[in-house]
């Protein structure tokens, strides 16, 4: 954990990188007729004695003062011919040629010496013509990559990028020892694992099949997972025309799915619902028995998603498999899942869980599917009208060996649109909400994550930091999302000069982890920047210098970073303690220093802070146990708008592939982002004070709306349009 300016986070964007690439003309190899020599009949050749022995020839001399001739064609096959089957003969095998073909010994000593040397230069000049076309690639590479450099792009997004701070040898000998001693830990982890020993089975309850509670018979849930599992594994390994690839992943042709072989298990498309469907593939940090774990344990899921799944309830179903290992598992599972913004509901889903391992353990499937059809409650029909169903969904997963694996994520789902916001249907429609194109970018991310904090030790102070950290942005999550379906909250909508801003007292306890019995307000609200790209948000929001602009804690100026932990690959995912540049009394002397995380996939980008005393964040930083305060967490979640274009086969009106025509007012000629900002302090009145609340919600207000009218005219939005 880097302290007090010892080091900052650079976008070492391959700065570094001035390869130049020469080219040596004097390798060039000289090309010889070698058909002339290879021609003559009596041409002297070079004595090659370390090929043929060194034996003394007493027809050299003679065959030097010789007249040149060609030798004729029906000799030149004949040597041909033997050169093939051999290309060193003795000299029983050259006299008996000479004598055939009516040439001296000599000569024909000769002739294969120099057909030997011309295919020997041959090879030399076709090995340097080729080194010479790589050579001319490579510099061709290394054209554009100093040509993007020059132009201080990000390689990811091509977007503009302000030019990074040169470090001092100081600080890049502090980043070089940060990244040895990274790697340090972690062959240090890796062998603890292998002499750890060979893992226990897991201990799985003492149970093969269970009534659902409902009367539903188990079999008919087992039929239903097997039906759902083999359609799953026919649309993952399906290629073009059923999957259309285009800039994001692969999207679903739904003409090729409904006339496919797909059976549609759970019937037509509901009246007014719409279908989602997306493929995404990457290589995630774990082995497939991490991710499996993670997947059929339903507090871990929800823990590793925070930003998707609001709240999970689950019960074994059954078993297919063997009790030893979670081949065939069984789970009926409830959830609530949400999108980080106020405007949004939650979405409610009931469905099966199925794993199944294939190859030995090294290929995992995990498959979820509706259960509409098949359970109900009593004296109501089975096929209930749900707001969203799930087709057959999940993953596949690949051992790739070196703790690493391969991970296959596809959401097939059927909601109601009439539920959503009309400024978020591209999003939803396009993957990136709750498809599989916000799942896979989030697991790979939180992998990552995990990864950096199982090298630390206990006891050590980035371990503390980054586990408050885990839990501030959980309760930012539950600030923006959670709060209205709460019992006891009240909710008020405060309208400023342009913005509006959801106002809701809440009881926090319960809700987030280790947060008290305390009333918290939490303002929330969201707004479209037509043309924004999210990054170019995300960079203003993370610049320190520009802090004083937007936050209050910051008290109009700069910010400095103590210190910070990287997070994961993609750079500026950190954790940082930061410190206002001034204070009331105009010293330094900062009692309350400012925890951040900062986080970014393709899906969201992440900049959640809190204010934290400088004595509890200066006992965490020495191992100390984790803060148990109520952190009150505050900051920004930044989505992309969905307004992408992406190439669709013509479908039923029920397609997501289709793109909406953007609202009046936006220009949807390049992606844009939804920015929700929130703010959260703590409520000290009573509830129902609607004077003290109202003077609360104005200033608070105002503030909100301050934040977002300064990054609009810092990242030069020409429009923000509320949602």
């Amino acid at each position: 954990f880097t302290m007090e300016n010892d080091s900052t986070q650079n976008n070492n964007n391959g700065h570094d990188l001035n390869v130049a690439i020469e080219t040596d003309d004097t390798t060039d190899l000289i090309w010889y007729d070698m058909d002339a020599l290879l021609g003559v009949d009596d041409n002297d050749a070079s004595n090659d004695h370390d090929v043929e022995g060194g034996r003394d020839n007493s027809h050299e001399s003679e065959a030097s003062s010789s007249k040149a001739k060609r030798h004729k064609a029906k000799q030149i096959l004949a040597l041909e011919s033997l050169f093939q089957s051999c290309s060193h003969p003795d000299d029983e095998t050259r006299r008996a040629l000479g004598t055939k073909i009516g040439m001296d010994p000599q000569q024909i000593k000769n002739w294969f010496q120099n057909k030997r040397s011309q295919n020997k230069l041959k090879s030399c000049w076709d090995e340097n013509r080729e080194i010479r076309s790589i050579n001319t690639m490579l510099q061709d590479e290394n054209f554009k990559l100093r040509q993007r450099i020059l132009e201080q792009s990000c390689f990811s997004c091509h977007c503009h990028m302000s030019p990074p701070q040169q470090l001092s040898e100081k600080q890049r000998l502090l980043i070089e020892n940060a990244r040895l001693k990274e790697q340090y830990l972690r062959a240090q982890a890796t062998l603890r694992e292998l002499t750890r020993g060979t893992p226990r089975p897991l201990v799985m309850p003492s149970f093969i099949v269970a009534s659902d509670g409902n009367g539903t018979d188990t079999t008919l849930l087992l039929q239903h997972a097997e039906r759902a599992m083999k359609e799953f594994q026919e649309l993952a390994a399906a290629g073009a025309p059923v999957w259309l690839p285009s800039i994001d992943g692969d999207v679903l042709n739904y003409r090729e799915y409904t006339t496919g072989v797909f059976p549609g298990m759970l019937g037509p498309c509901p009246q007014g619902f719409v279908s989602e469907a997306t493929r995404e593939a990457a290589i995630v940090w774990g082995t497939a028995a991490d991710i499996v774990g993670i997947l059929t344990d339903p507090g871990r899921w929800s823990e590793m998603f925070p930003g998707i799944v609001a709240a999970v309830s689950a019960r074994d179903v059954g078993f297919s498999g063997t009790l030893s290992s979670r081949d065939g598992l069984i789970l009926l599972m409830n959830a609530e899942l949400w999108v980080q913004s106020p405007r949004m509901p939650n979405r409610s889903v009931k469905f099966l869980r199925f794993t199944k391992m294939t190859a030995n353990g090294q290929h995992w499937a995990v498959v979820d599917v509706s259960v509409d059809g098949v359970v109900g409650q009593e004296g109501e029909p089975r096929a209930q009208n749900t707001r969203c169903r799930l087709l057959p969904s999940g993953c596949l997963i690949e051992n790739m060996g070196g703790d690493y694996c391969k991970v296959t994520w596809i959401v097939h789902a059927e909601y109601d649109e009439a539920t959503v916001v009309p400024l978020f249907k591209p999003l939803l429609r396009s993957g990136q909400a709750l498809g599989a194109r916000r799942w896979l970018p989030v697991l790979k991310r939180q992998c990552e994550y995990k990864g950096v904090l199982k090298n630390f030790p206990a006891g050590d102070g980035r371990k503390g930091v980054m586990e408050v950290a885990k839990r501030m942005t959980a309760s930012f999550y539950a600030a923006i999302s959670g709060p209205v379906t709460l019992p006891g909250s009240r909710v008020r909508e405060w309208r400023g000069a342009a913005l509006p801003v959801r106002m809701v007292i809440w009881n926090c306890a319960g809700v987030v982890p280790g947060h008290p019995d305390s009333r918290v307000l939490s303002a929330t609200t969201t707004v479209w920047l037509p043309s924004t790209q999210p990054c170019v948000v995300l960079d203003y929001l993370r610049n320190e210098r520009r802090r004083g602009e937007w936050d209050v804690l910051a008290r109009g100026a700069a910010v400095t970073e103590l210190g910070y932990i990287i997070t994961g690959n993609v750079h500026g995912n950190a954790v940082s303690i930061l410190r206002p540049n001034v204070t009331d009394d105009g010293t330094n002397n900062n009692k309350i220093l400012i925890l951040q995380e900062a986080c970014s996939d393709p899906s969201c980008s992440l900049v959640v802070y809190s204010p934290v005393e400088k004595n509890v964040t200066l006992a965490l930083m020495r191992g100390g146990n984790p803060v148990t305060d109520v952190l009150l967490p505050s900051g920004f979640a930044i989505l992309p708008d969905g307004y992408r274009k992406i190439p669709h086969a013509s479908s039923s009106s029920s397609s997501a592939t289709s793109t909406s025509t953007a609202p009046a007012g936006g220009n949807t000629t390049s992606a844009g982002c939804l920015l929700t900002a929130a703010y959260q302090t703590l409520w000290s009145g009573p509830p129902a004070d609607d004077n003290l609340a109202a003077g609360a919600f104005d200033a608070i207000g105002k503030q909100l709306c301050n934040a977002i009218e300064s990054i609009k005219a810092a990242v030069g939005a020409e429009v923000i349009i509320p949602a």
